[in-house]
């Protein structure tokens, strides 16, 4: 039997082991360098690919959209499971360093072009594709309440955000006001 070169587990809370010199986490791939054990103990689905060495945490939200995609689409079945993270890709041109001449005008600065686009972090093969919507199902309900955490945490910090802008907006105008009637 040839062993496997992916692997998977989910950590239903973040599984901080304490690690002393030259140790790894218990149960890790032999390979796992330490600037990746903080990966290997985050909270969530956690998967690798022993061919290429590479470690992904999905959270929940992430972990819903991937069983959902792979129960809804096929193509995995004979590709592969491919697991993307949205990224948004820019190109910037940097201006020329050579030096202008006298009252030749500066040129105009681009702005940068860009785009959101899904890139693919980690690769699995097709039999990967069965155990992870076995996982996923059998842990769907704590998936569930995560994705649900993590929406409430967006919508505090956003609402902090504008709370914050706000603040800002009404003590511009205290200063106004006050300085109008400094003036009067």
């Amino acid at each position: 039997m040839t062993e496997k070169n992916w692997g998977m587990r989910f950590n239903e809370f973040p599984d901080y082991q304490r690690i002393t010199k030259g140790q790894k986490p218990e149960g890790c791939p032999e390979w796992l360098e330490s600037n990746q054990f903080q990966i290997w103990q985050k909270q969530g689905l956690i998967i690798w690919n022993n061919t290429d060495r590479k470690i992904e945490s999905l959270h929940g939200t992430d972990a819903l959209e991937l069983l959902n995609a792979l129960v809804s689409l096929d193509v995995w079945k004979s590709s592969g499971v491919s697991i993307t993270r949205l990224v948004h890709r820019f190109e910037m041109n940097l201006p020329s360093r050579k030096k202008r001449k006298k009252g030749e005008p500066e040129p105009a600065v681009e702005k940068p072009k860009g785009e959101d686009v899904y890139e693919e972090i980690i690769h699995l093969p097709p039999e990967a594709g069965y155990e992870l919507i076995e996982l996923l199902e059998s842990k769907k309900q704590i998936i569930t309440q995560m994705a649900e955490q993590e929406k409430k945490r967006a919508q505090e910090a956003l609402g902090r955000v504008y709370d914050f802008l706000f603040e800002i907006s009404h003590n511009k105008e205290l200063r106004e006001f006050d300085l109008k009637n400094q003036i009067l």
